[in-house]
């Protein structure tokens, strides 16, 4: 029996058919499309896995199956489909596109579609379309009420998955396998920002030009914080540090792209503002352990702040030179 390519992630705990039909049913309920699946050889017995991720809306199927055909008939919203082995073929409004594992990804417009896929193993990503121009507006430093569609959704096209700066094979591999880490803890997946980094990697696979061509600039050019403007940014953050503080949000909050908020923190703090954000997060930690209650434990006041407590626990002993039970037990004697 040959073997299926491994998933991106949930090798450990996939589902697998042999029945067409019911991974047809299955795959429908994840993705919300109308699509018909048929073994494309019938000689071997048909073998499909596949394990599903759920972020804060953000939808990822990961599937490995033997040779396919697919057909599409109704889509609710765009997707990415991106190989990780093997080849595929798709025809959309009789035009066909081949996208091969290591070379090219497809974005899919909500249209109907057939396909052929070869034995592969491939990422399933449903797109929110207006989480990602809105996310995309925040990269590129724009007026959050220009409804221009430059992403150009509507229109299918094989992406590159290679520039000269990126390699988004080993990107989309690697945020599996961050996936993968939460496994045994799936209440802090929310917490994690693998949505918000995908959304953005997808941005950038959408505008390659704009973030591979033109490095270290902005699309409009040097735009510095004033003194005034930090302050009341920093605020936010301050008000904000329980919750999950996304760069699409501190690029709206702030009025200015991810570059622009680097200039000014490096020129203000000597620090990026993700570094700002967990020192701050530190200090509001430590405090909290010094002021604790007797039946408060580190894990429940570091968790408001941290998802992944191992790092917390590193972190917080590089910068106070103890552990934080340390610091809890000097308070409680």
């Amino acid at each position: 029996m040959d073997s299926l390519p491994r998933l991106a992630f949930g090798n450990s705990s996939a589902l697998e058919d042999s029945d067409v039909r019911a991974m047809n049913d299955r795959i429908q309920g994840h993705t919300g499309f109308d699509i018909s699946y048929h073994a494309a050889d019938t000689s071997t017995r048909f073998r499909h896995r596949s394990s599903v991720a759920s972020i804060n809306g953000l939808n990822i199927v990961a599937t490995a199956s033997s040779p396919l055909y697919v057909d599409v008939n109704h889509a609710e919203r765009p997707a990415l489909l991106v190989p990780l082995s093997g080849n595929s073929y798709t025809t959309v409004e009789k035009v066909r596109f081949q996208w091969n594992a290591g070379e090219a990804a497809i974005l899919l417009p909500a249209t109907a579609r057939r396909g052929h896929d070869t034995n592969r193993s491939a990422l399933f990503i449903t797109i929110d379309e207006q989480r990602i121009q809105t996310t995309a507006r925040s990269m590129l430093g724009l007026d959050a009420y220009d409804n221009v569609d430059f992403l150009s959704l509507n229109q299918p096209r094989t992406l590159v998955m290679r520039t000269k700066e990126i390699d988004f094979n080993t990107v989309f591999r690697h945020y599996g396998e961050l996936i993968d880490q939460f496994d045994s803890r799936p209440d802090l997946l929310g917490l994690s920002g693998i949505d918000e980094a995908i959304y953005r990697i997808m941005v950038m696979m959408l505008l390659p030009k704009q973030f591979t061509v033109l490095p270290g600039t902005d699309r409009k050019g040097p735009n510095v914080l004033s003194d005034k403007r930090v302050n009341e940014f920093c605020e936010y953050i301050l008000a904000n540090l329980e919750r999950t503080l996304t760069m699409t949000e501190l690029e709206s909050v702030s009025g200015v792209s991810a570059r622009s908020l680097q200039y000014a923190f490096r020129r203000r703090f000597n620090c990026t503002p993700g570094q700002w954000i967990v020192e701050q997060k530190l200090l509001a930690v430590r405090s909290r352990l010094l002021n604790a209650k007797l039946d408060e434990s580190v894990t429940q006041i570091a968790i408001l702040f941290f998802a992944n407590l191992g790092d917390f626990s590193r972190k917080y002993r590089h910068r106070f030179g103890e552990l934080p039970s340390q610091t809890l037990a000097r308070v409680c004697g």
